[in-house]
């Protein structure tokens, strides 16, 4: 079932965003412009983060999800790796110029590893990406995380 409901989920995602919902832009649509406290001072990990947070937020207080518990579970998973940033020799999201490639050796533009806790981001494919894509990213990875 929660297969499903992540798929579900991200579909959800992608046509909020696809008509004009709710703004998931980064730090007032810049994520560069973030205090420098999260993402180890990695702009793109920053906006990573920033773009889970939105999508918590949304999920929970709009309603988005018809799994409420699903939604805090989701919000939970969100600040972990959040909150793990502050380590900037070990971060929990790491963004990586050489490939980022699943078990099967598929190219990937993101994979997670729950443990320990970190996902990992190919930036060249990270910044190619739109931001319905980008928040598509985001929402499997952390879904993944949940698993």
């Amino acid at each position: 079932m929660r297969p499903l409901f992540m798929a579900v989920m991200a579909m959800l995602v992608m046509s909020q965003v696809a008509c004009g919902g709710s703004n998931f832009s980064g730090s007032n649509g810049n994520p560069e412009k973030s205090s420098g406290t999260r993402g180890g001072g990695d702009p793109d990990a920053v906006e990573f983060l920033l773009l889970g947070d939105k999508l918590a937020t949304w999920l929970v207080t709009e309603g988005a999800s018809p799994d409420i518990d699903m939604a805090f579970e989701f919000k939970d998973k969100v600040t972990e790796p959040s909150v793990a940033m502050d380590d900037e020799n070990n971060p929990s999201i790491r963004f990586t110029d050489n490939p980022v490639q699943d078990d099967s050796g598929t190219d990937k533009v993101a994979i997670f590893s729950k443990d320990p806790l970190r996902i990992t981001v190919n930036r060249q494919k990270w910044r190619a990406l739109d931001m319905q894509e980008k928040l598509t990213t985001v929402a499997l990875e952390i879904y993944g995380l949940i698993g």
